[in-house]
């Protein structure tokens, strides 16, 4: 079977997909969004495509406090070439960085996300590469909760985030650059 026949194939039932599903079901990502950002809402489903190595999807969201952003991030297709799925603040701090690509992908991943104040936080998607594009679409979403207990809240690099003993929590790196900072109050010696 050729390639382009299985990818015409992909895209005629795709298509058939689309018009069969309710619209409400989802929405669909809307061009240009590489600069300024699509205006999304949390619990909202959004299904978007790159359309080249260069491409850069944004999304914005509107937290009211602080607490956790939950961004949920699946791709249609198994494939080597993946997303980078980043959570970016006002200020341009990349809050959390994650690849997403084969088997994983597909099923779909969870990213808890700390955030440590209201304000405009933006989903950025790219390829994973500048070499190969991620293939076929991709839908993401996010919720959102006030409760910050058990997440590490970025940005933590020179402050450090209060954790008590025996508590466990989530956290990750964005970057090679990105240092986590902790503090224990430790009542006696």
């Amino acid at each position: 079977m050729d390639a382009n026949y299985s990818l015409m194939t992909y895209k005629i039932l795709w298509l058939c997909l689309l018009l069969a599903v309710p619209s409400w079901l989802f929405a669909t990502e809307v061009e240009p969004n590489d600069i300024n950002p699509q205006n999304i809402d949390f619990e909202e489903s959004i299904v978007g495509e790159l359309s080249s190595t260069l491409d850069v999807d944004r999304f914005a969201l509107d937290a009211a406090a602080a607490g956790t952003i939950t961004l949920s991030f699946s791709s249609a297709l198994n494939s080597s070439n993946g997303w980078e799925v980043q959570l970016v603040d006002s200020s341009s701090n990349i809050l959390s960085a994650t690849i997403c690509d084969y088997s994983a992908c597909q099923e779909g991943i969870s990213i808890p996300v700390g955030i440590s104040a209201a304000g405009t936080y933006t989903i950025v998607i790219r390829s994973e590469s500048e070499y190969s594009l991620a293939d076929g679409t991709y839908t993401v979403s996010a919720s959102y909760s006030t409760a910050t207990g058990g997440v590490e809240v970025e940005p933590n690099d020179t402050t450090a985030q209060a954790l008590g003993f025996d508590q466990a929590l989530i956290g990750q790196l964005s970057s090679t650059l990105d240092v986590d900072r902790f503090a224990l109050d430790a009542a006696a010696a």
